[in-house]
C-alpha cells in the first residue's frame, strides 16, 4: 500500500466513473451488435403415426405431391432373411465382411489389424449377423407410392471387384435402384452410393435412410465418462443415450432434426457410424424395438424427401465408418 501522503484522494471516485463507462460500452455493444437468435429446429414425429400405402393400392394424393412419412422397419433382426438371398462375402488385406442380398445389409465385419486380446489372435468383430451381439448396418429408401428397396428387398449382384461391389434392384413400376459399396482401408470407411433412376412417366417421391442396429440393451463397460452405445453429433450437439433410458424414459423413441453430422453405435474402443452428405437435412431417430431376449436398439438417419422427375435420376452418398474411436 502507498503511504497516506501518496494516496489519491479521488481514487474511489475515479474507480466508480471507470466502472460506469465500462457498463455503458458493454450494454451498447449488446444492443447494437448482438446477432439475432436463430429459430429452433422442429422435431419430426409425424412419421410414427402416418399410414403406409400398400403397393398396388391407390395413393391418397397424386404422385410427386406428397412426401412419404414412413418409419424404417427393423430388418432381419426380427424376421429371417429370404432363403433365396445369400450373403455376399468380401475380403481385403485389412477386413472381412459380408453383405446380405436381402436388404443389402452390411451384417458381418471383422478388422484384421486388431485382435480381440493380446492372447487371442481373432480379429475384432464390429458387425455380426446372429447371436446375442448381433449388429448390422442397413440402408434403403422409403416411398409410399412405389416399391422401394428396404430390409426385405432381394438385390442382384451386377459387379464385384477387390474394392467395390455393385447391386441392383428393379421394381415393376419403372424405377431402377443401384447400390455401390467401396472400401477405403486407410480410413476404415465404406462409401455407399444409392442411386435411383426413374424410367416411369410420373414423378416419384422418396426418402433415403440408414441405420445402425444392435441386439440387446446397454453396452458392457459403458460409463458416464466412457460411454459405449448409440450416439450422434448434430447441429453442434453430441448426444449419447443409454438404451435402457431410451426404453424407460423416452417411450422407445427420441428424434432430432438437423443437417450434416453423424450418428452411430460405439463399443469398447470402436465405432460404427453413418456420415451423411454435409448439406443433407435429416432426422436422427433413436429407437428401442421390443423382440428377442432384450429387444434391439437402432440409430437411424432419415433424409428429407426428394422428388425424382420422369427420365431423371438421383443419388445419395453415405459414408459408413467402422473403425477405432480415435480416428
Amino acid at each position: 500500500h502507498l503511504p497516506p501522503h501518496q494516496q489519491d484522494p479521488l481514487g474511489g471516485r475515479n474507480l466508480i466513473v471507470a466502472l460506469a463507462l465500462a457498463m455503458t460500452v458493454l450494454l451498447g455493444f449488446e444492443y447494437f451488435y448482438r446477432p439475432a437468435t436463430s429459430a429452433p429446429v422442429a422435431s419430426t414425429t409425424a412419421a410414427l403415426t402416418a399410414p403406409v400405402t400398400t403397393p398396388g393400392t391407390t395413393p391418397s394424393a397424386p404422385l410427386g405431391t406428397t412426401a412419404p412419412q414412413l418409419t424404417p422397419a427393423i430388418p432381419s433382426a426380427l424376421a429371417p432373411a429370404p432363403a433365396a438371398a445369400p450373403a455376399l462375402t468380401w475380403s481385403t488385406p485389412t477386413m472381412t465382411a459380408a453383405i446380405s442380398l436381402a436388404g443389402g445389409l452390411l451384417q458381418d465385419l471383422a478388422l484384421k489389424p486388431f485382435r480381440t486380446t493380446l492372447d487371442d489372435p481373432t480379429p475384432v468383430q464390429l458387425l455380426s449377423p446372429t447371436g446375442a451381439d448381433q449388429r448390422f448396418v442397413e440402408l434403403g429408401w422409403l416411398a409410399s407410392t412405389i416399391v422401394a428397396p428396404t430390409s426385405t428387398t432381394v438385390w442382384q449382384v451386377v459387379g464385384q471387384t477387390a474394392d467395390q461391389i455393385t447391386l441392383e434392384f428393379t421394381n415393376q413400376q419403372g424405377q431402377v435402384f443401384t447400390r455401390v459399396y467401396r472400401y477405403n482401408p486407410t480410413t476404415y470407411t465404406f462409401t455407399v452410393t444409392d442411386r435411383v433412376s426413374n424410367q416411369a412417366t410420373t414423378p416419384v417421391v422418396l426418402s433415403h435412410y440408414g441405420q445402425v442396429v444392435k441386439a440387446g440393451l446397454n453396452e458392457a463397460g459403458s460409463t458416464w465418462v466412457n460411454f459405449h452405445g448409440p450416439q450422434s453429433f448434430l447441429q453442434g450437439q453430441h448426444l449419447t443415450l443409454e438404451p435402457t433410458d431410451l426404453r424407460d424414459d423416452h417411450g422407445g423413441l427420441k428424434e432430432l432434426t438437423g443437417q450434416g453430422g453423424w450418428a452411430g453405435m460405439s463399443q469398447r474402443y470402436f465405432m460404427v457410424a453413418l456420415v451423411p452428405p454435409a448439406t443433407q437435412r435429416h432426422t436422427v431417430a433413436y429407437r428401442h424395438i421390443p423382440g428377442g431376449e432384450a429387444g434391439f436398439t437402432s440409430v437411424t438417419l432419415r433424409a428429407e424427401p426428394i422428388t425424382v422427375a420422369p427420365g431423371t435420376s438421383a443419388e445419395v452418398v453415405t459414408q459408413v465408418y467402422a473403425g477405432p474411436l480415435q480416428q
